[in-house]
């Protein structure tokens, strides 16, 4: 069975790397990352993933408009949006691309739970 696809999506690349070592350690999968939504759109064209993992604001490209490319290509992929910002409106503007909308505070044993669930739907 092939391995399922992590894509991670982060400008901080501080938080990236906490997210990707983490992840690694924990989950049997193998994962891309970038802190560029215009290099995860690339990413996303030449690659399948079965989750997505990205951030909400970047320059450039933000994170809606990679889920909308990452729906467009796989429509059966997942996708989080893991943001600091706390709307409901930004809440609103998540889930209707389809993503899961998760607040950055979350704990990394939390992510851990919630991409599991995610790989497994």
């Amino acid at each position: 069975m092939n391995k399922k696809r992590i894509l991670i999506v982060e400008d901080s690349d501080q938080i990236r790397n906490s997210w990707l070592n983490y992840l690694e350690k924990q989950i049997d999968a193998k994962f891309d990352d970038t802190g560029s939504g215009v290099e995860a759109l690339e990413f996303i064209k030449n690659n399948h993933y079965d989750l997505l993992i990205c951030d909400l604001k970047m320059p450039i490209v933000d994170g809606i408009d990679v889920v909308k490319e990452l729906k467009e290509k796989n429509p059966q992929s997942k996708a989080m949006i893991i943001t600091s910002w706390e709307s409901d409106h930004v809440e609103k503007d998540v889930e209707s691309v389809g993503a899961e909308y998760i607040k950055k505070s979350i704990e990394l044993k939390d992510l851990k739970l919630i991409v599991e669930r995610n790989l497994n739907d």
